[in-house]
């Protein structure tokens, strides 16, 4: 009976059924793979559309603060501080090193406390070596920038002998003397302090500024392990 036309027929029907639902899986799993692959090239998109357009706005945001920052340069450039403080204002503490115009000496202010690194010109020096353009434009660009990885000039005087430039002091010393100590730094702490180095020169030349004297005597590292740089 298993044999009859009937059975056969109901086999075939049967397989067919069967054969039909297998030839129709591949297409709905193909149907399937390709909306899945639309969704994530999609997602994709919309992701590196994200992405791009965080970038812009960032992009935006670096050039307002260049343009502010330039207009605020060019402000204190052609009105100049003169005269902030006195001598008698700070208590002189020791030589941090000497050069070929005078020294650079740790000051205390007395008002305060606070310590500062105090440079002091010797005017006929600077007469004698023609250093007098370079020694004001130096002042004068000094106290007109302000970037969070450049030494501060904080006050600036003068009397019958000397210059007087008081900078922030930066205590953790200098770059130099880091890698003197440990040979090099690890590629992660290279990639941070050149990050600084890169954001304060694209300061600087945002300004049209440019600093000749890069090297690691020029620069400090602060407490919180910030670069500092300070002018040559």
């Amino acid at each position: 009976m298993g044999n009859t036309p009937a059975a056969k027929r109901g086999n075939e029907m049967e397989s067919g059924d069967l054969s039909k639902a297998k030839t129709v899986e591949p297409e709905t799993v193909s149907e399937a793979t390709a909306l899945s692959s639309a969704f994530v090239t999609m997602s994709l998109k919309q992701k590196n559309n994200r992405v791009l357009e965080d970038m812009l706005q960032m992009i935006m945001k670096v050039k307002e603060f260049l343009a502010f920052a330039k207009e605020d340069f060019l402000r204190k450039w052609e009105n100049p501080a003169q005269n902030t403080a006195g001598l008698e204002d700070f208590e002189r503490l020791k030589t941090l090193g000497t050069g070929s115009f005078g020294r650079v000496m740790l000051v205390r202010h007395r008002e305060s406390g606070q310590h500062y690194a105090m440079k002091i010109l010797n005017k006929q020096k600077v007469v004698k070596l023609k250093q007098i353009e370079h020694t004001l434009n130096e002042k004068r660009i000094l106290q007109a920038v302000s970037f969070p990885f450049l030494v501060r000039l904080e006050y600036s005087f003068k009397d019958n002998t000397n210059l007087y430039m008081v900078m922030q002091y930066v205590q953790g010393g200098e770059m130099f003397s880091h890698l003197r100590r440990i040979g090099r730094f690890s590629e992660p702490h290279a990639r941070f302090y050149a990050s600084q180095i890169v954001l304060t020169f694209e300061y600087l030349h945002a300004l049209d500024l440019i600093y000749r004297d890069l090297k690691p005597e020029n620069l400090l590292i602060d407490q919180q392990g910030y670069i500092q740089v300070r002018p040559s």
